[in-house]
């Protein structure tokens, strides 16, 4: 599970976290405190990509037909 980084915590190697927005991976087992954005931790913690899920596109931008038939519905030339 990708839980929020926490102080109080100690993270074992393999385990996930995320900081700052970012996603990062214990390489070690590490004691409670050490930030995976603190000078020295890329010995400690390896980041990892991120994931985007593009968004679908699903119509939402046009106008649903209305109640009443127009010249264009009634095939009229």
């Amino acid at each position: 599970m990708n839980e929020i980084w926490s102080r109080r915590s100690s993270y074992y190697q393999g385990q996930r976290c995320r900081h700052g927005g970012k996603l990062y991976e214990a390489k070690y087992d590490i004691c409670r405190g050490v930030k995976p954005d603190s000078p020295g931790s890329e010995k400690l913690w390896k980041p990892l990509p991120t994931v985007s899920v593009p968004v679908k596109a699903n119509g939402a931008g046009r106008k649903a037909p209305g109640a009443y038939l127009t010249r264009s519905m009634m095939g009229h030339r």
